[in-house]
């Protein structure tokens, strides 16, 4: 099938949900040139294609290709896990999910994921529904936008791109809930993010998003998931809306065309089998408004250095660093103070610095809104002149959010904002013991530099290895 890249995992996608079980290669190719151009990549991407198609074609015992795929350059792709890139390069079309699924050269290297060629069980459907829509999560999410979908008469199906493990604000809990028990509405959640998974019951913010009805995709990239929905809601059977909405659930959470794993398939139909026959939990049984309220806090000492001059503020604004395990089984904020975390993981910090710290919010980032982070540019320039650096510990969900925010509300700062935070909690094994000193070396090195080869100060971002620019992140 030869199309444009635009929209081809989306093509690609609807065409493996449309033949289901057909047993026989079919690729999507295109190219970044038009064809007119001498070096176009056409003039590889189709004999490529033609290799990989006639693979075992008559020849039951070869090595053979047998599902829907994308071939670019030399990688061929499985179509539900592919999304564009949208950079011109030889391969606008990845897979950040999962592996490729082959090498295409002279030879042809298919791996073991690849499906081979079989016999036809052809169950094919058109899957023309179009009352669906899709909606991508950003930071201070404005909840009258996604409640138009909700009361849309014609929207059946909603998919939302969440933060993170498929994390969304506490506030849009009402609306989901409204969406699925009220208005008969399948609500079903992917991350956002390239890569990683929608896992929502590991925070309390995802797991709330559940017994509101919300339905998890796992690692379903975002056109795998939006013609899935579409596969669903055109195939599926209910005397009643709820009845509806636990088929739609079942076919969501079939794998069809390797779009999601067996194991998580399998796992996921056994959870939600009752789910939308039995009476809906209230409300009022798991969800609680939560107001802004303006922050109350002291600065506190952790450290003074004897040998070290810089003075820095850390600021706390919550985060996966800061969270434990609630009796639910999910993670969430901690009732713990900061101070009692340093002191688990940072003992003898006084020999590089002299340290003082804010507990301003406590709060899981997929709620953090630019209140919180007005708040957080006060207590800074409030500050400004006390400390030589400031690190920001921070939520990953939003923390780019919070950067970009930062910086045009400090614009022209002398001084280091680091933003930091951690993938795990740091009462375990986290990764914020390194990224909490990588923040503070950040400052103190800026610092020791000479005032001639010094770099700008400014907010940036301190994770991993790597130390970026808050606008870029």
């Amino acid at each position: 099938v030869i199309a444009g890249t635009d929209t081809m995992p989306f093509s690609a996608s609807a065409t493996a949900y449309a033949l289901r079980g057909m047993g026989t290669p079919i690729i999507f190719i295109g190219s970044t040139l038009n064809v007119e151009e001498w070096d176009t990549d056409f003039r590889l991407n189709l004999p490529n294609a033609i290799k990989v198609i006639t693979m075992g074609a008559t020849d039951v015992n070869a090595p053979s290709f047998g599902e829907v795929g994308i071939l670019f350059d030399d990688t061929l792709s499985r179509a539900v896990a592919t999304i564009n890139r949208g950079t011109r390069s030889n391969n606008p079309m990845i897979t950040p999910r999962l592996p490729k699924l082959g090498d295409v050269g002279w030879t042809i290297k298919l791996e073991s994921i690849a499906k081979p060629r079989r016999p036809s069980q052809l169950n094919y459907s058109y899957n023309t529904n179009q009352n669906l829509a899709y909606f991508d999560l950003v930071s201070e999410t404005h909840l009258s936008t996604f409640n138009q979908l909700v009361d849309d008469k014609f929207i059946q199906g909603i998919v939302i791109g969440a933060f993170g493990a498929g994390n969304v604000p506490s506030k849009m809990i009402p609306s989901i809930y409204r969406a699925v028990y009220e208005k008969g509405k399948a609500v079903a959640v992917i991350t956002n993010n390239k890569k990683g998974s929608s896992d929502m019951g590991l925070y309390d913010v995802g797991a709330a998003a559940v017994r509101a009805g919300a339905i998890s995709l796992g690692p379903m990239t975002k056109p795998a998931a939006i013609e899935k929905m579409r596969y669903a809601l055109s195939n599926a059977q209910g005397e009643n809306k709820l009845d509806f909405l636990q088929d739609v659930a079942r076919l969501l959470l079939t794998s069809v065309a390797e779009e999601i794993p067996e194991t998580f398939s399998r796992n996921a139909v056994n959870q939600i089998r009752d789910r939308f026959k039995s009476a809906p939990p209230s409300l009022e049984s798991f969800y609680k408004t939560k107001k802004f309220v303006a922050p109350e806090y002291s600065v506190q000492t952790y450290c003074k250095s004897k040998t070290s001059a810089p003075k820095i503020l850390a600021i706390s604004m919550g985060g996966t660093f800061y969270m434990e395990v609630n009796p639910e089984g999910s993670l969430a904020p901690t009732k713990r103070p900061l101070g009692d975390l340093l002191d688990l993981k940072f003992k003898n910090l006084d020999r590089i610095v002299s340290l003082d710290y804010i507990e301003l919010f406590n709060l899981d980032s997929s709620d953090v809104e630019h209140p919180n982070r007005a708040e957080l540019a006060k207590t800074i320039m409030k500050y400004i002149k006390d400390y030589d650096g400031f690190v920001v510990l921070h939520g990953t969900d939003t923390l780019a959010y919070t950067a970009s925010a930062l910086s045009y509300m400090l614009i022209g700062i002398d001084k280091d904002v680091i933003l930091t935070g951690a993938q795990k909690p740091g009462y375990g094994s986290s990764d914020f013991d390194r990224n909490f000193i990588k923040s503070i070396k950040a400052i103190t090195t800026r610092l020791a530099t000479g005032s001639q080869k010094r770099i700008a100060g400014g907010v940036k971002v301190a994770f991993g290895d790597k130390l970026m620019l808050g606008t870029t992140v």
